[in-house]
């Protein structure tokens, strides 16, 4: 079920750039993704009161854009090209950048061990000062000003990879139950 989570990011974050992305970005990114290069999603935080509150902020000094933050679970970053780092704008405004894994001020922690979650390649990722190319940043806040299936679609990958986690136990469960009554039988 880790392995299952992986394209789950991916895909949200492809269908992102299909529902937002400015032909500019598509052209830039989904090539690589074509070629096998996967995106990671970057954007959950703790401590907030609620998924929006977020710390990681994207600002601008007048000359380029950068964002800073850190982001805990994120899975699949370890070995994705690119991540999707959630952040909010000047204006407060949730948006989505798209930034190169191996950009300078970029390090993923390989810290996520949690309940064998290992598998997901994920890990603490820390952005220091990370330059962001303005044509890589998403407006992701437009997508929830009008209907859209991005959540939908990514429920319904979600409850397949738990329906599919619930499948395997209640499978290994069966095998424990009959190794232990074969166990049973062959004492007596």
């Amino acid at each position: 079920p880790a392995l299952a989570q992986i394209p789950q990011g991916h895909l949200l974050a492809v269908d992102i750039l299909r529902l937002l992305g400015t032909p500019r970005q598509r052209a830039r990114i989904l090539p690589a993704v074509v070629n096998g290069a996967r995106i990671a999603p970057v954007l959950a935080e703790r401590g907030g009161h609620h998924a929006q509150d977020l710390k990681t902020r994207l600002s601008n000094d007048g000359t380029r854009w950068r964002v800073d933050g850190t982001k805990y679970y994120c899975t699949g970053a370890i070995t994705s090209q690119w991540l999707a780092v959630s952040a909010l704008d000047p204006d407060d405004r949730l948006v989505l950048a798209f930034v190169e894994r191996d950009a300078p001020g970029v390090s993923v922690d390989e810290d996520w061990a949690a309940m064998g979650q290992r598998s997901t390649v994920s890990g603490t990722t820390t952005l220091d000062g990370v330059t962001i190319d303005s044509d890589l940043v998403v407006p992701y806040w437009s997508a929830f000003v009008k209907p859209q299936l991005l959540g939908a679609r990514a429920h319904l990958v979600h409850a397949a990879i738990e329906a599919g986690i619930a499948e395997g136990a209640l499978a290994d469960a069966g095998e424990h139950r009959d190794i232990g009554v074969e166990r049973d039988l062959l004492r007596d």
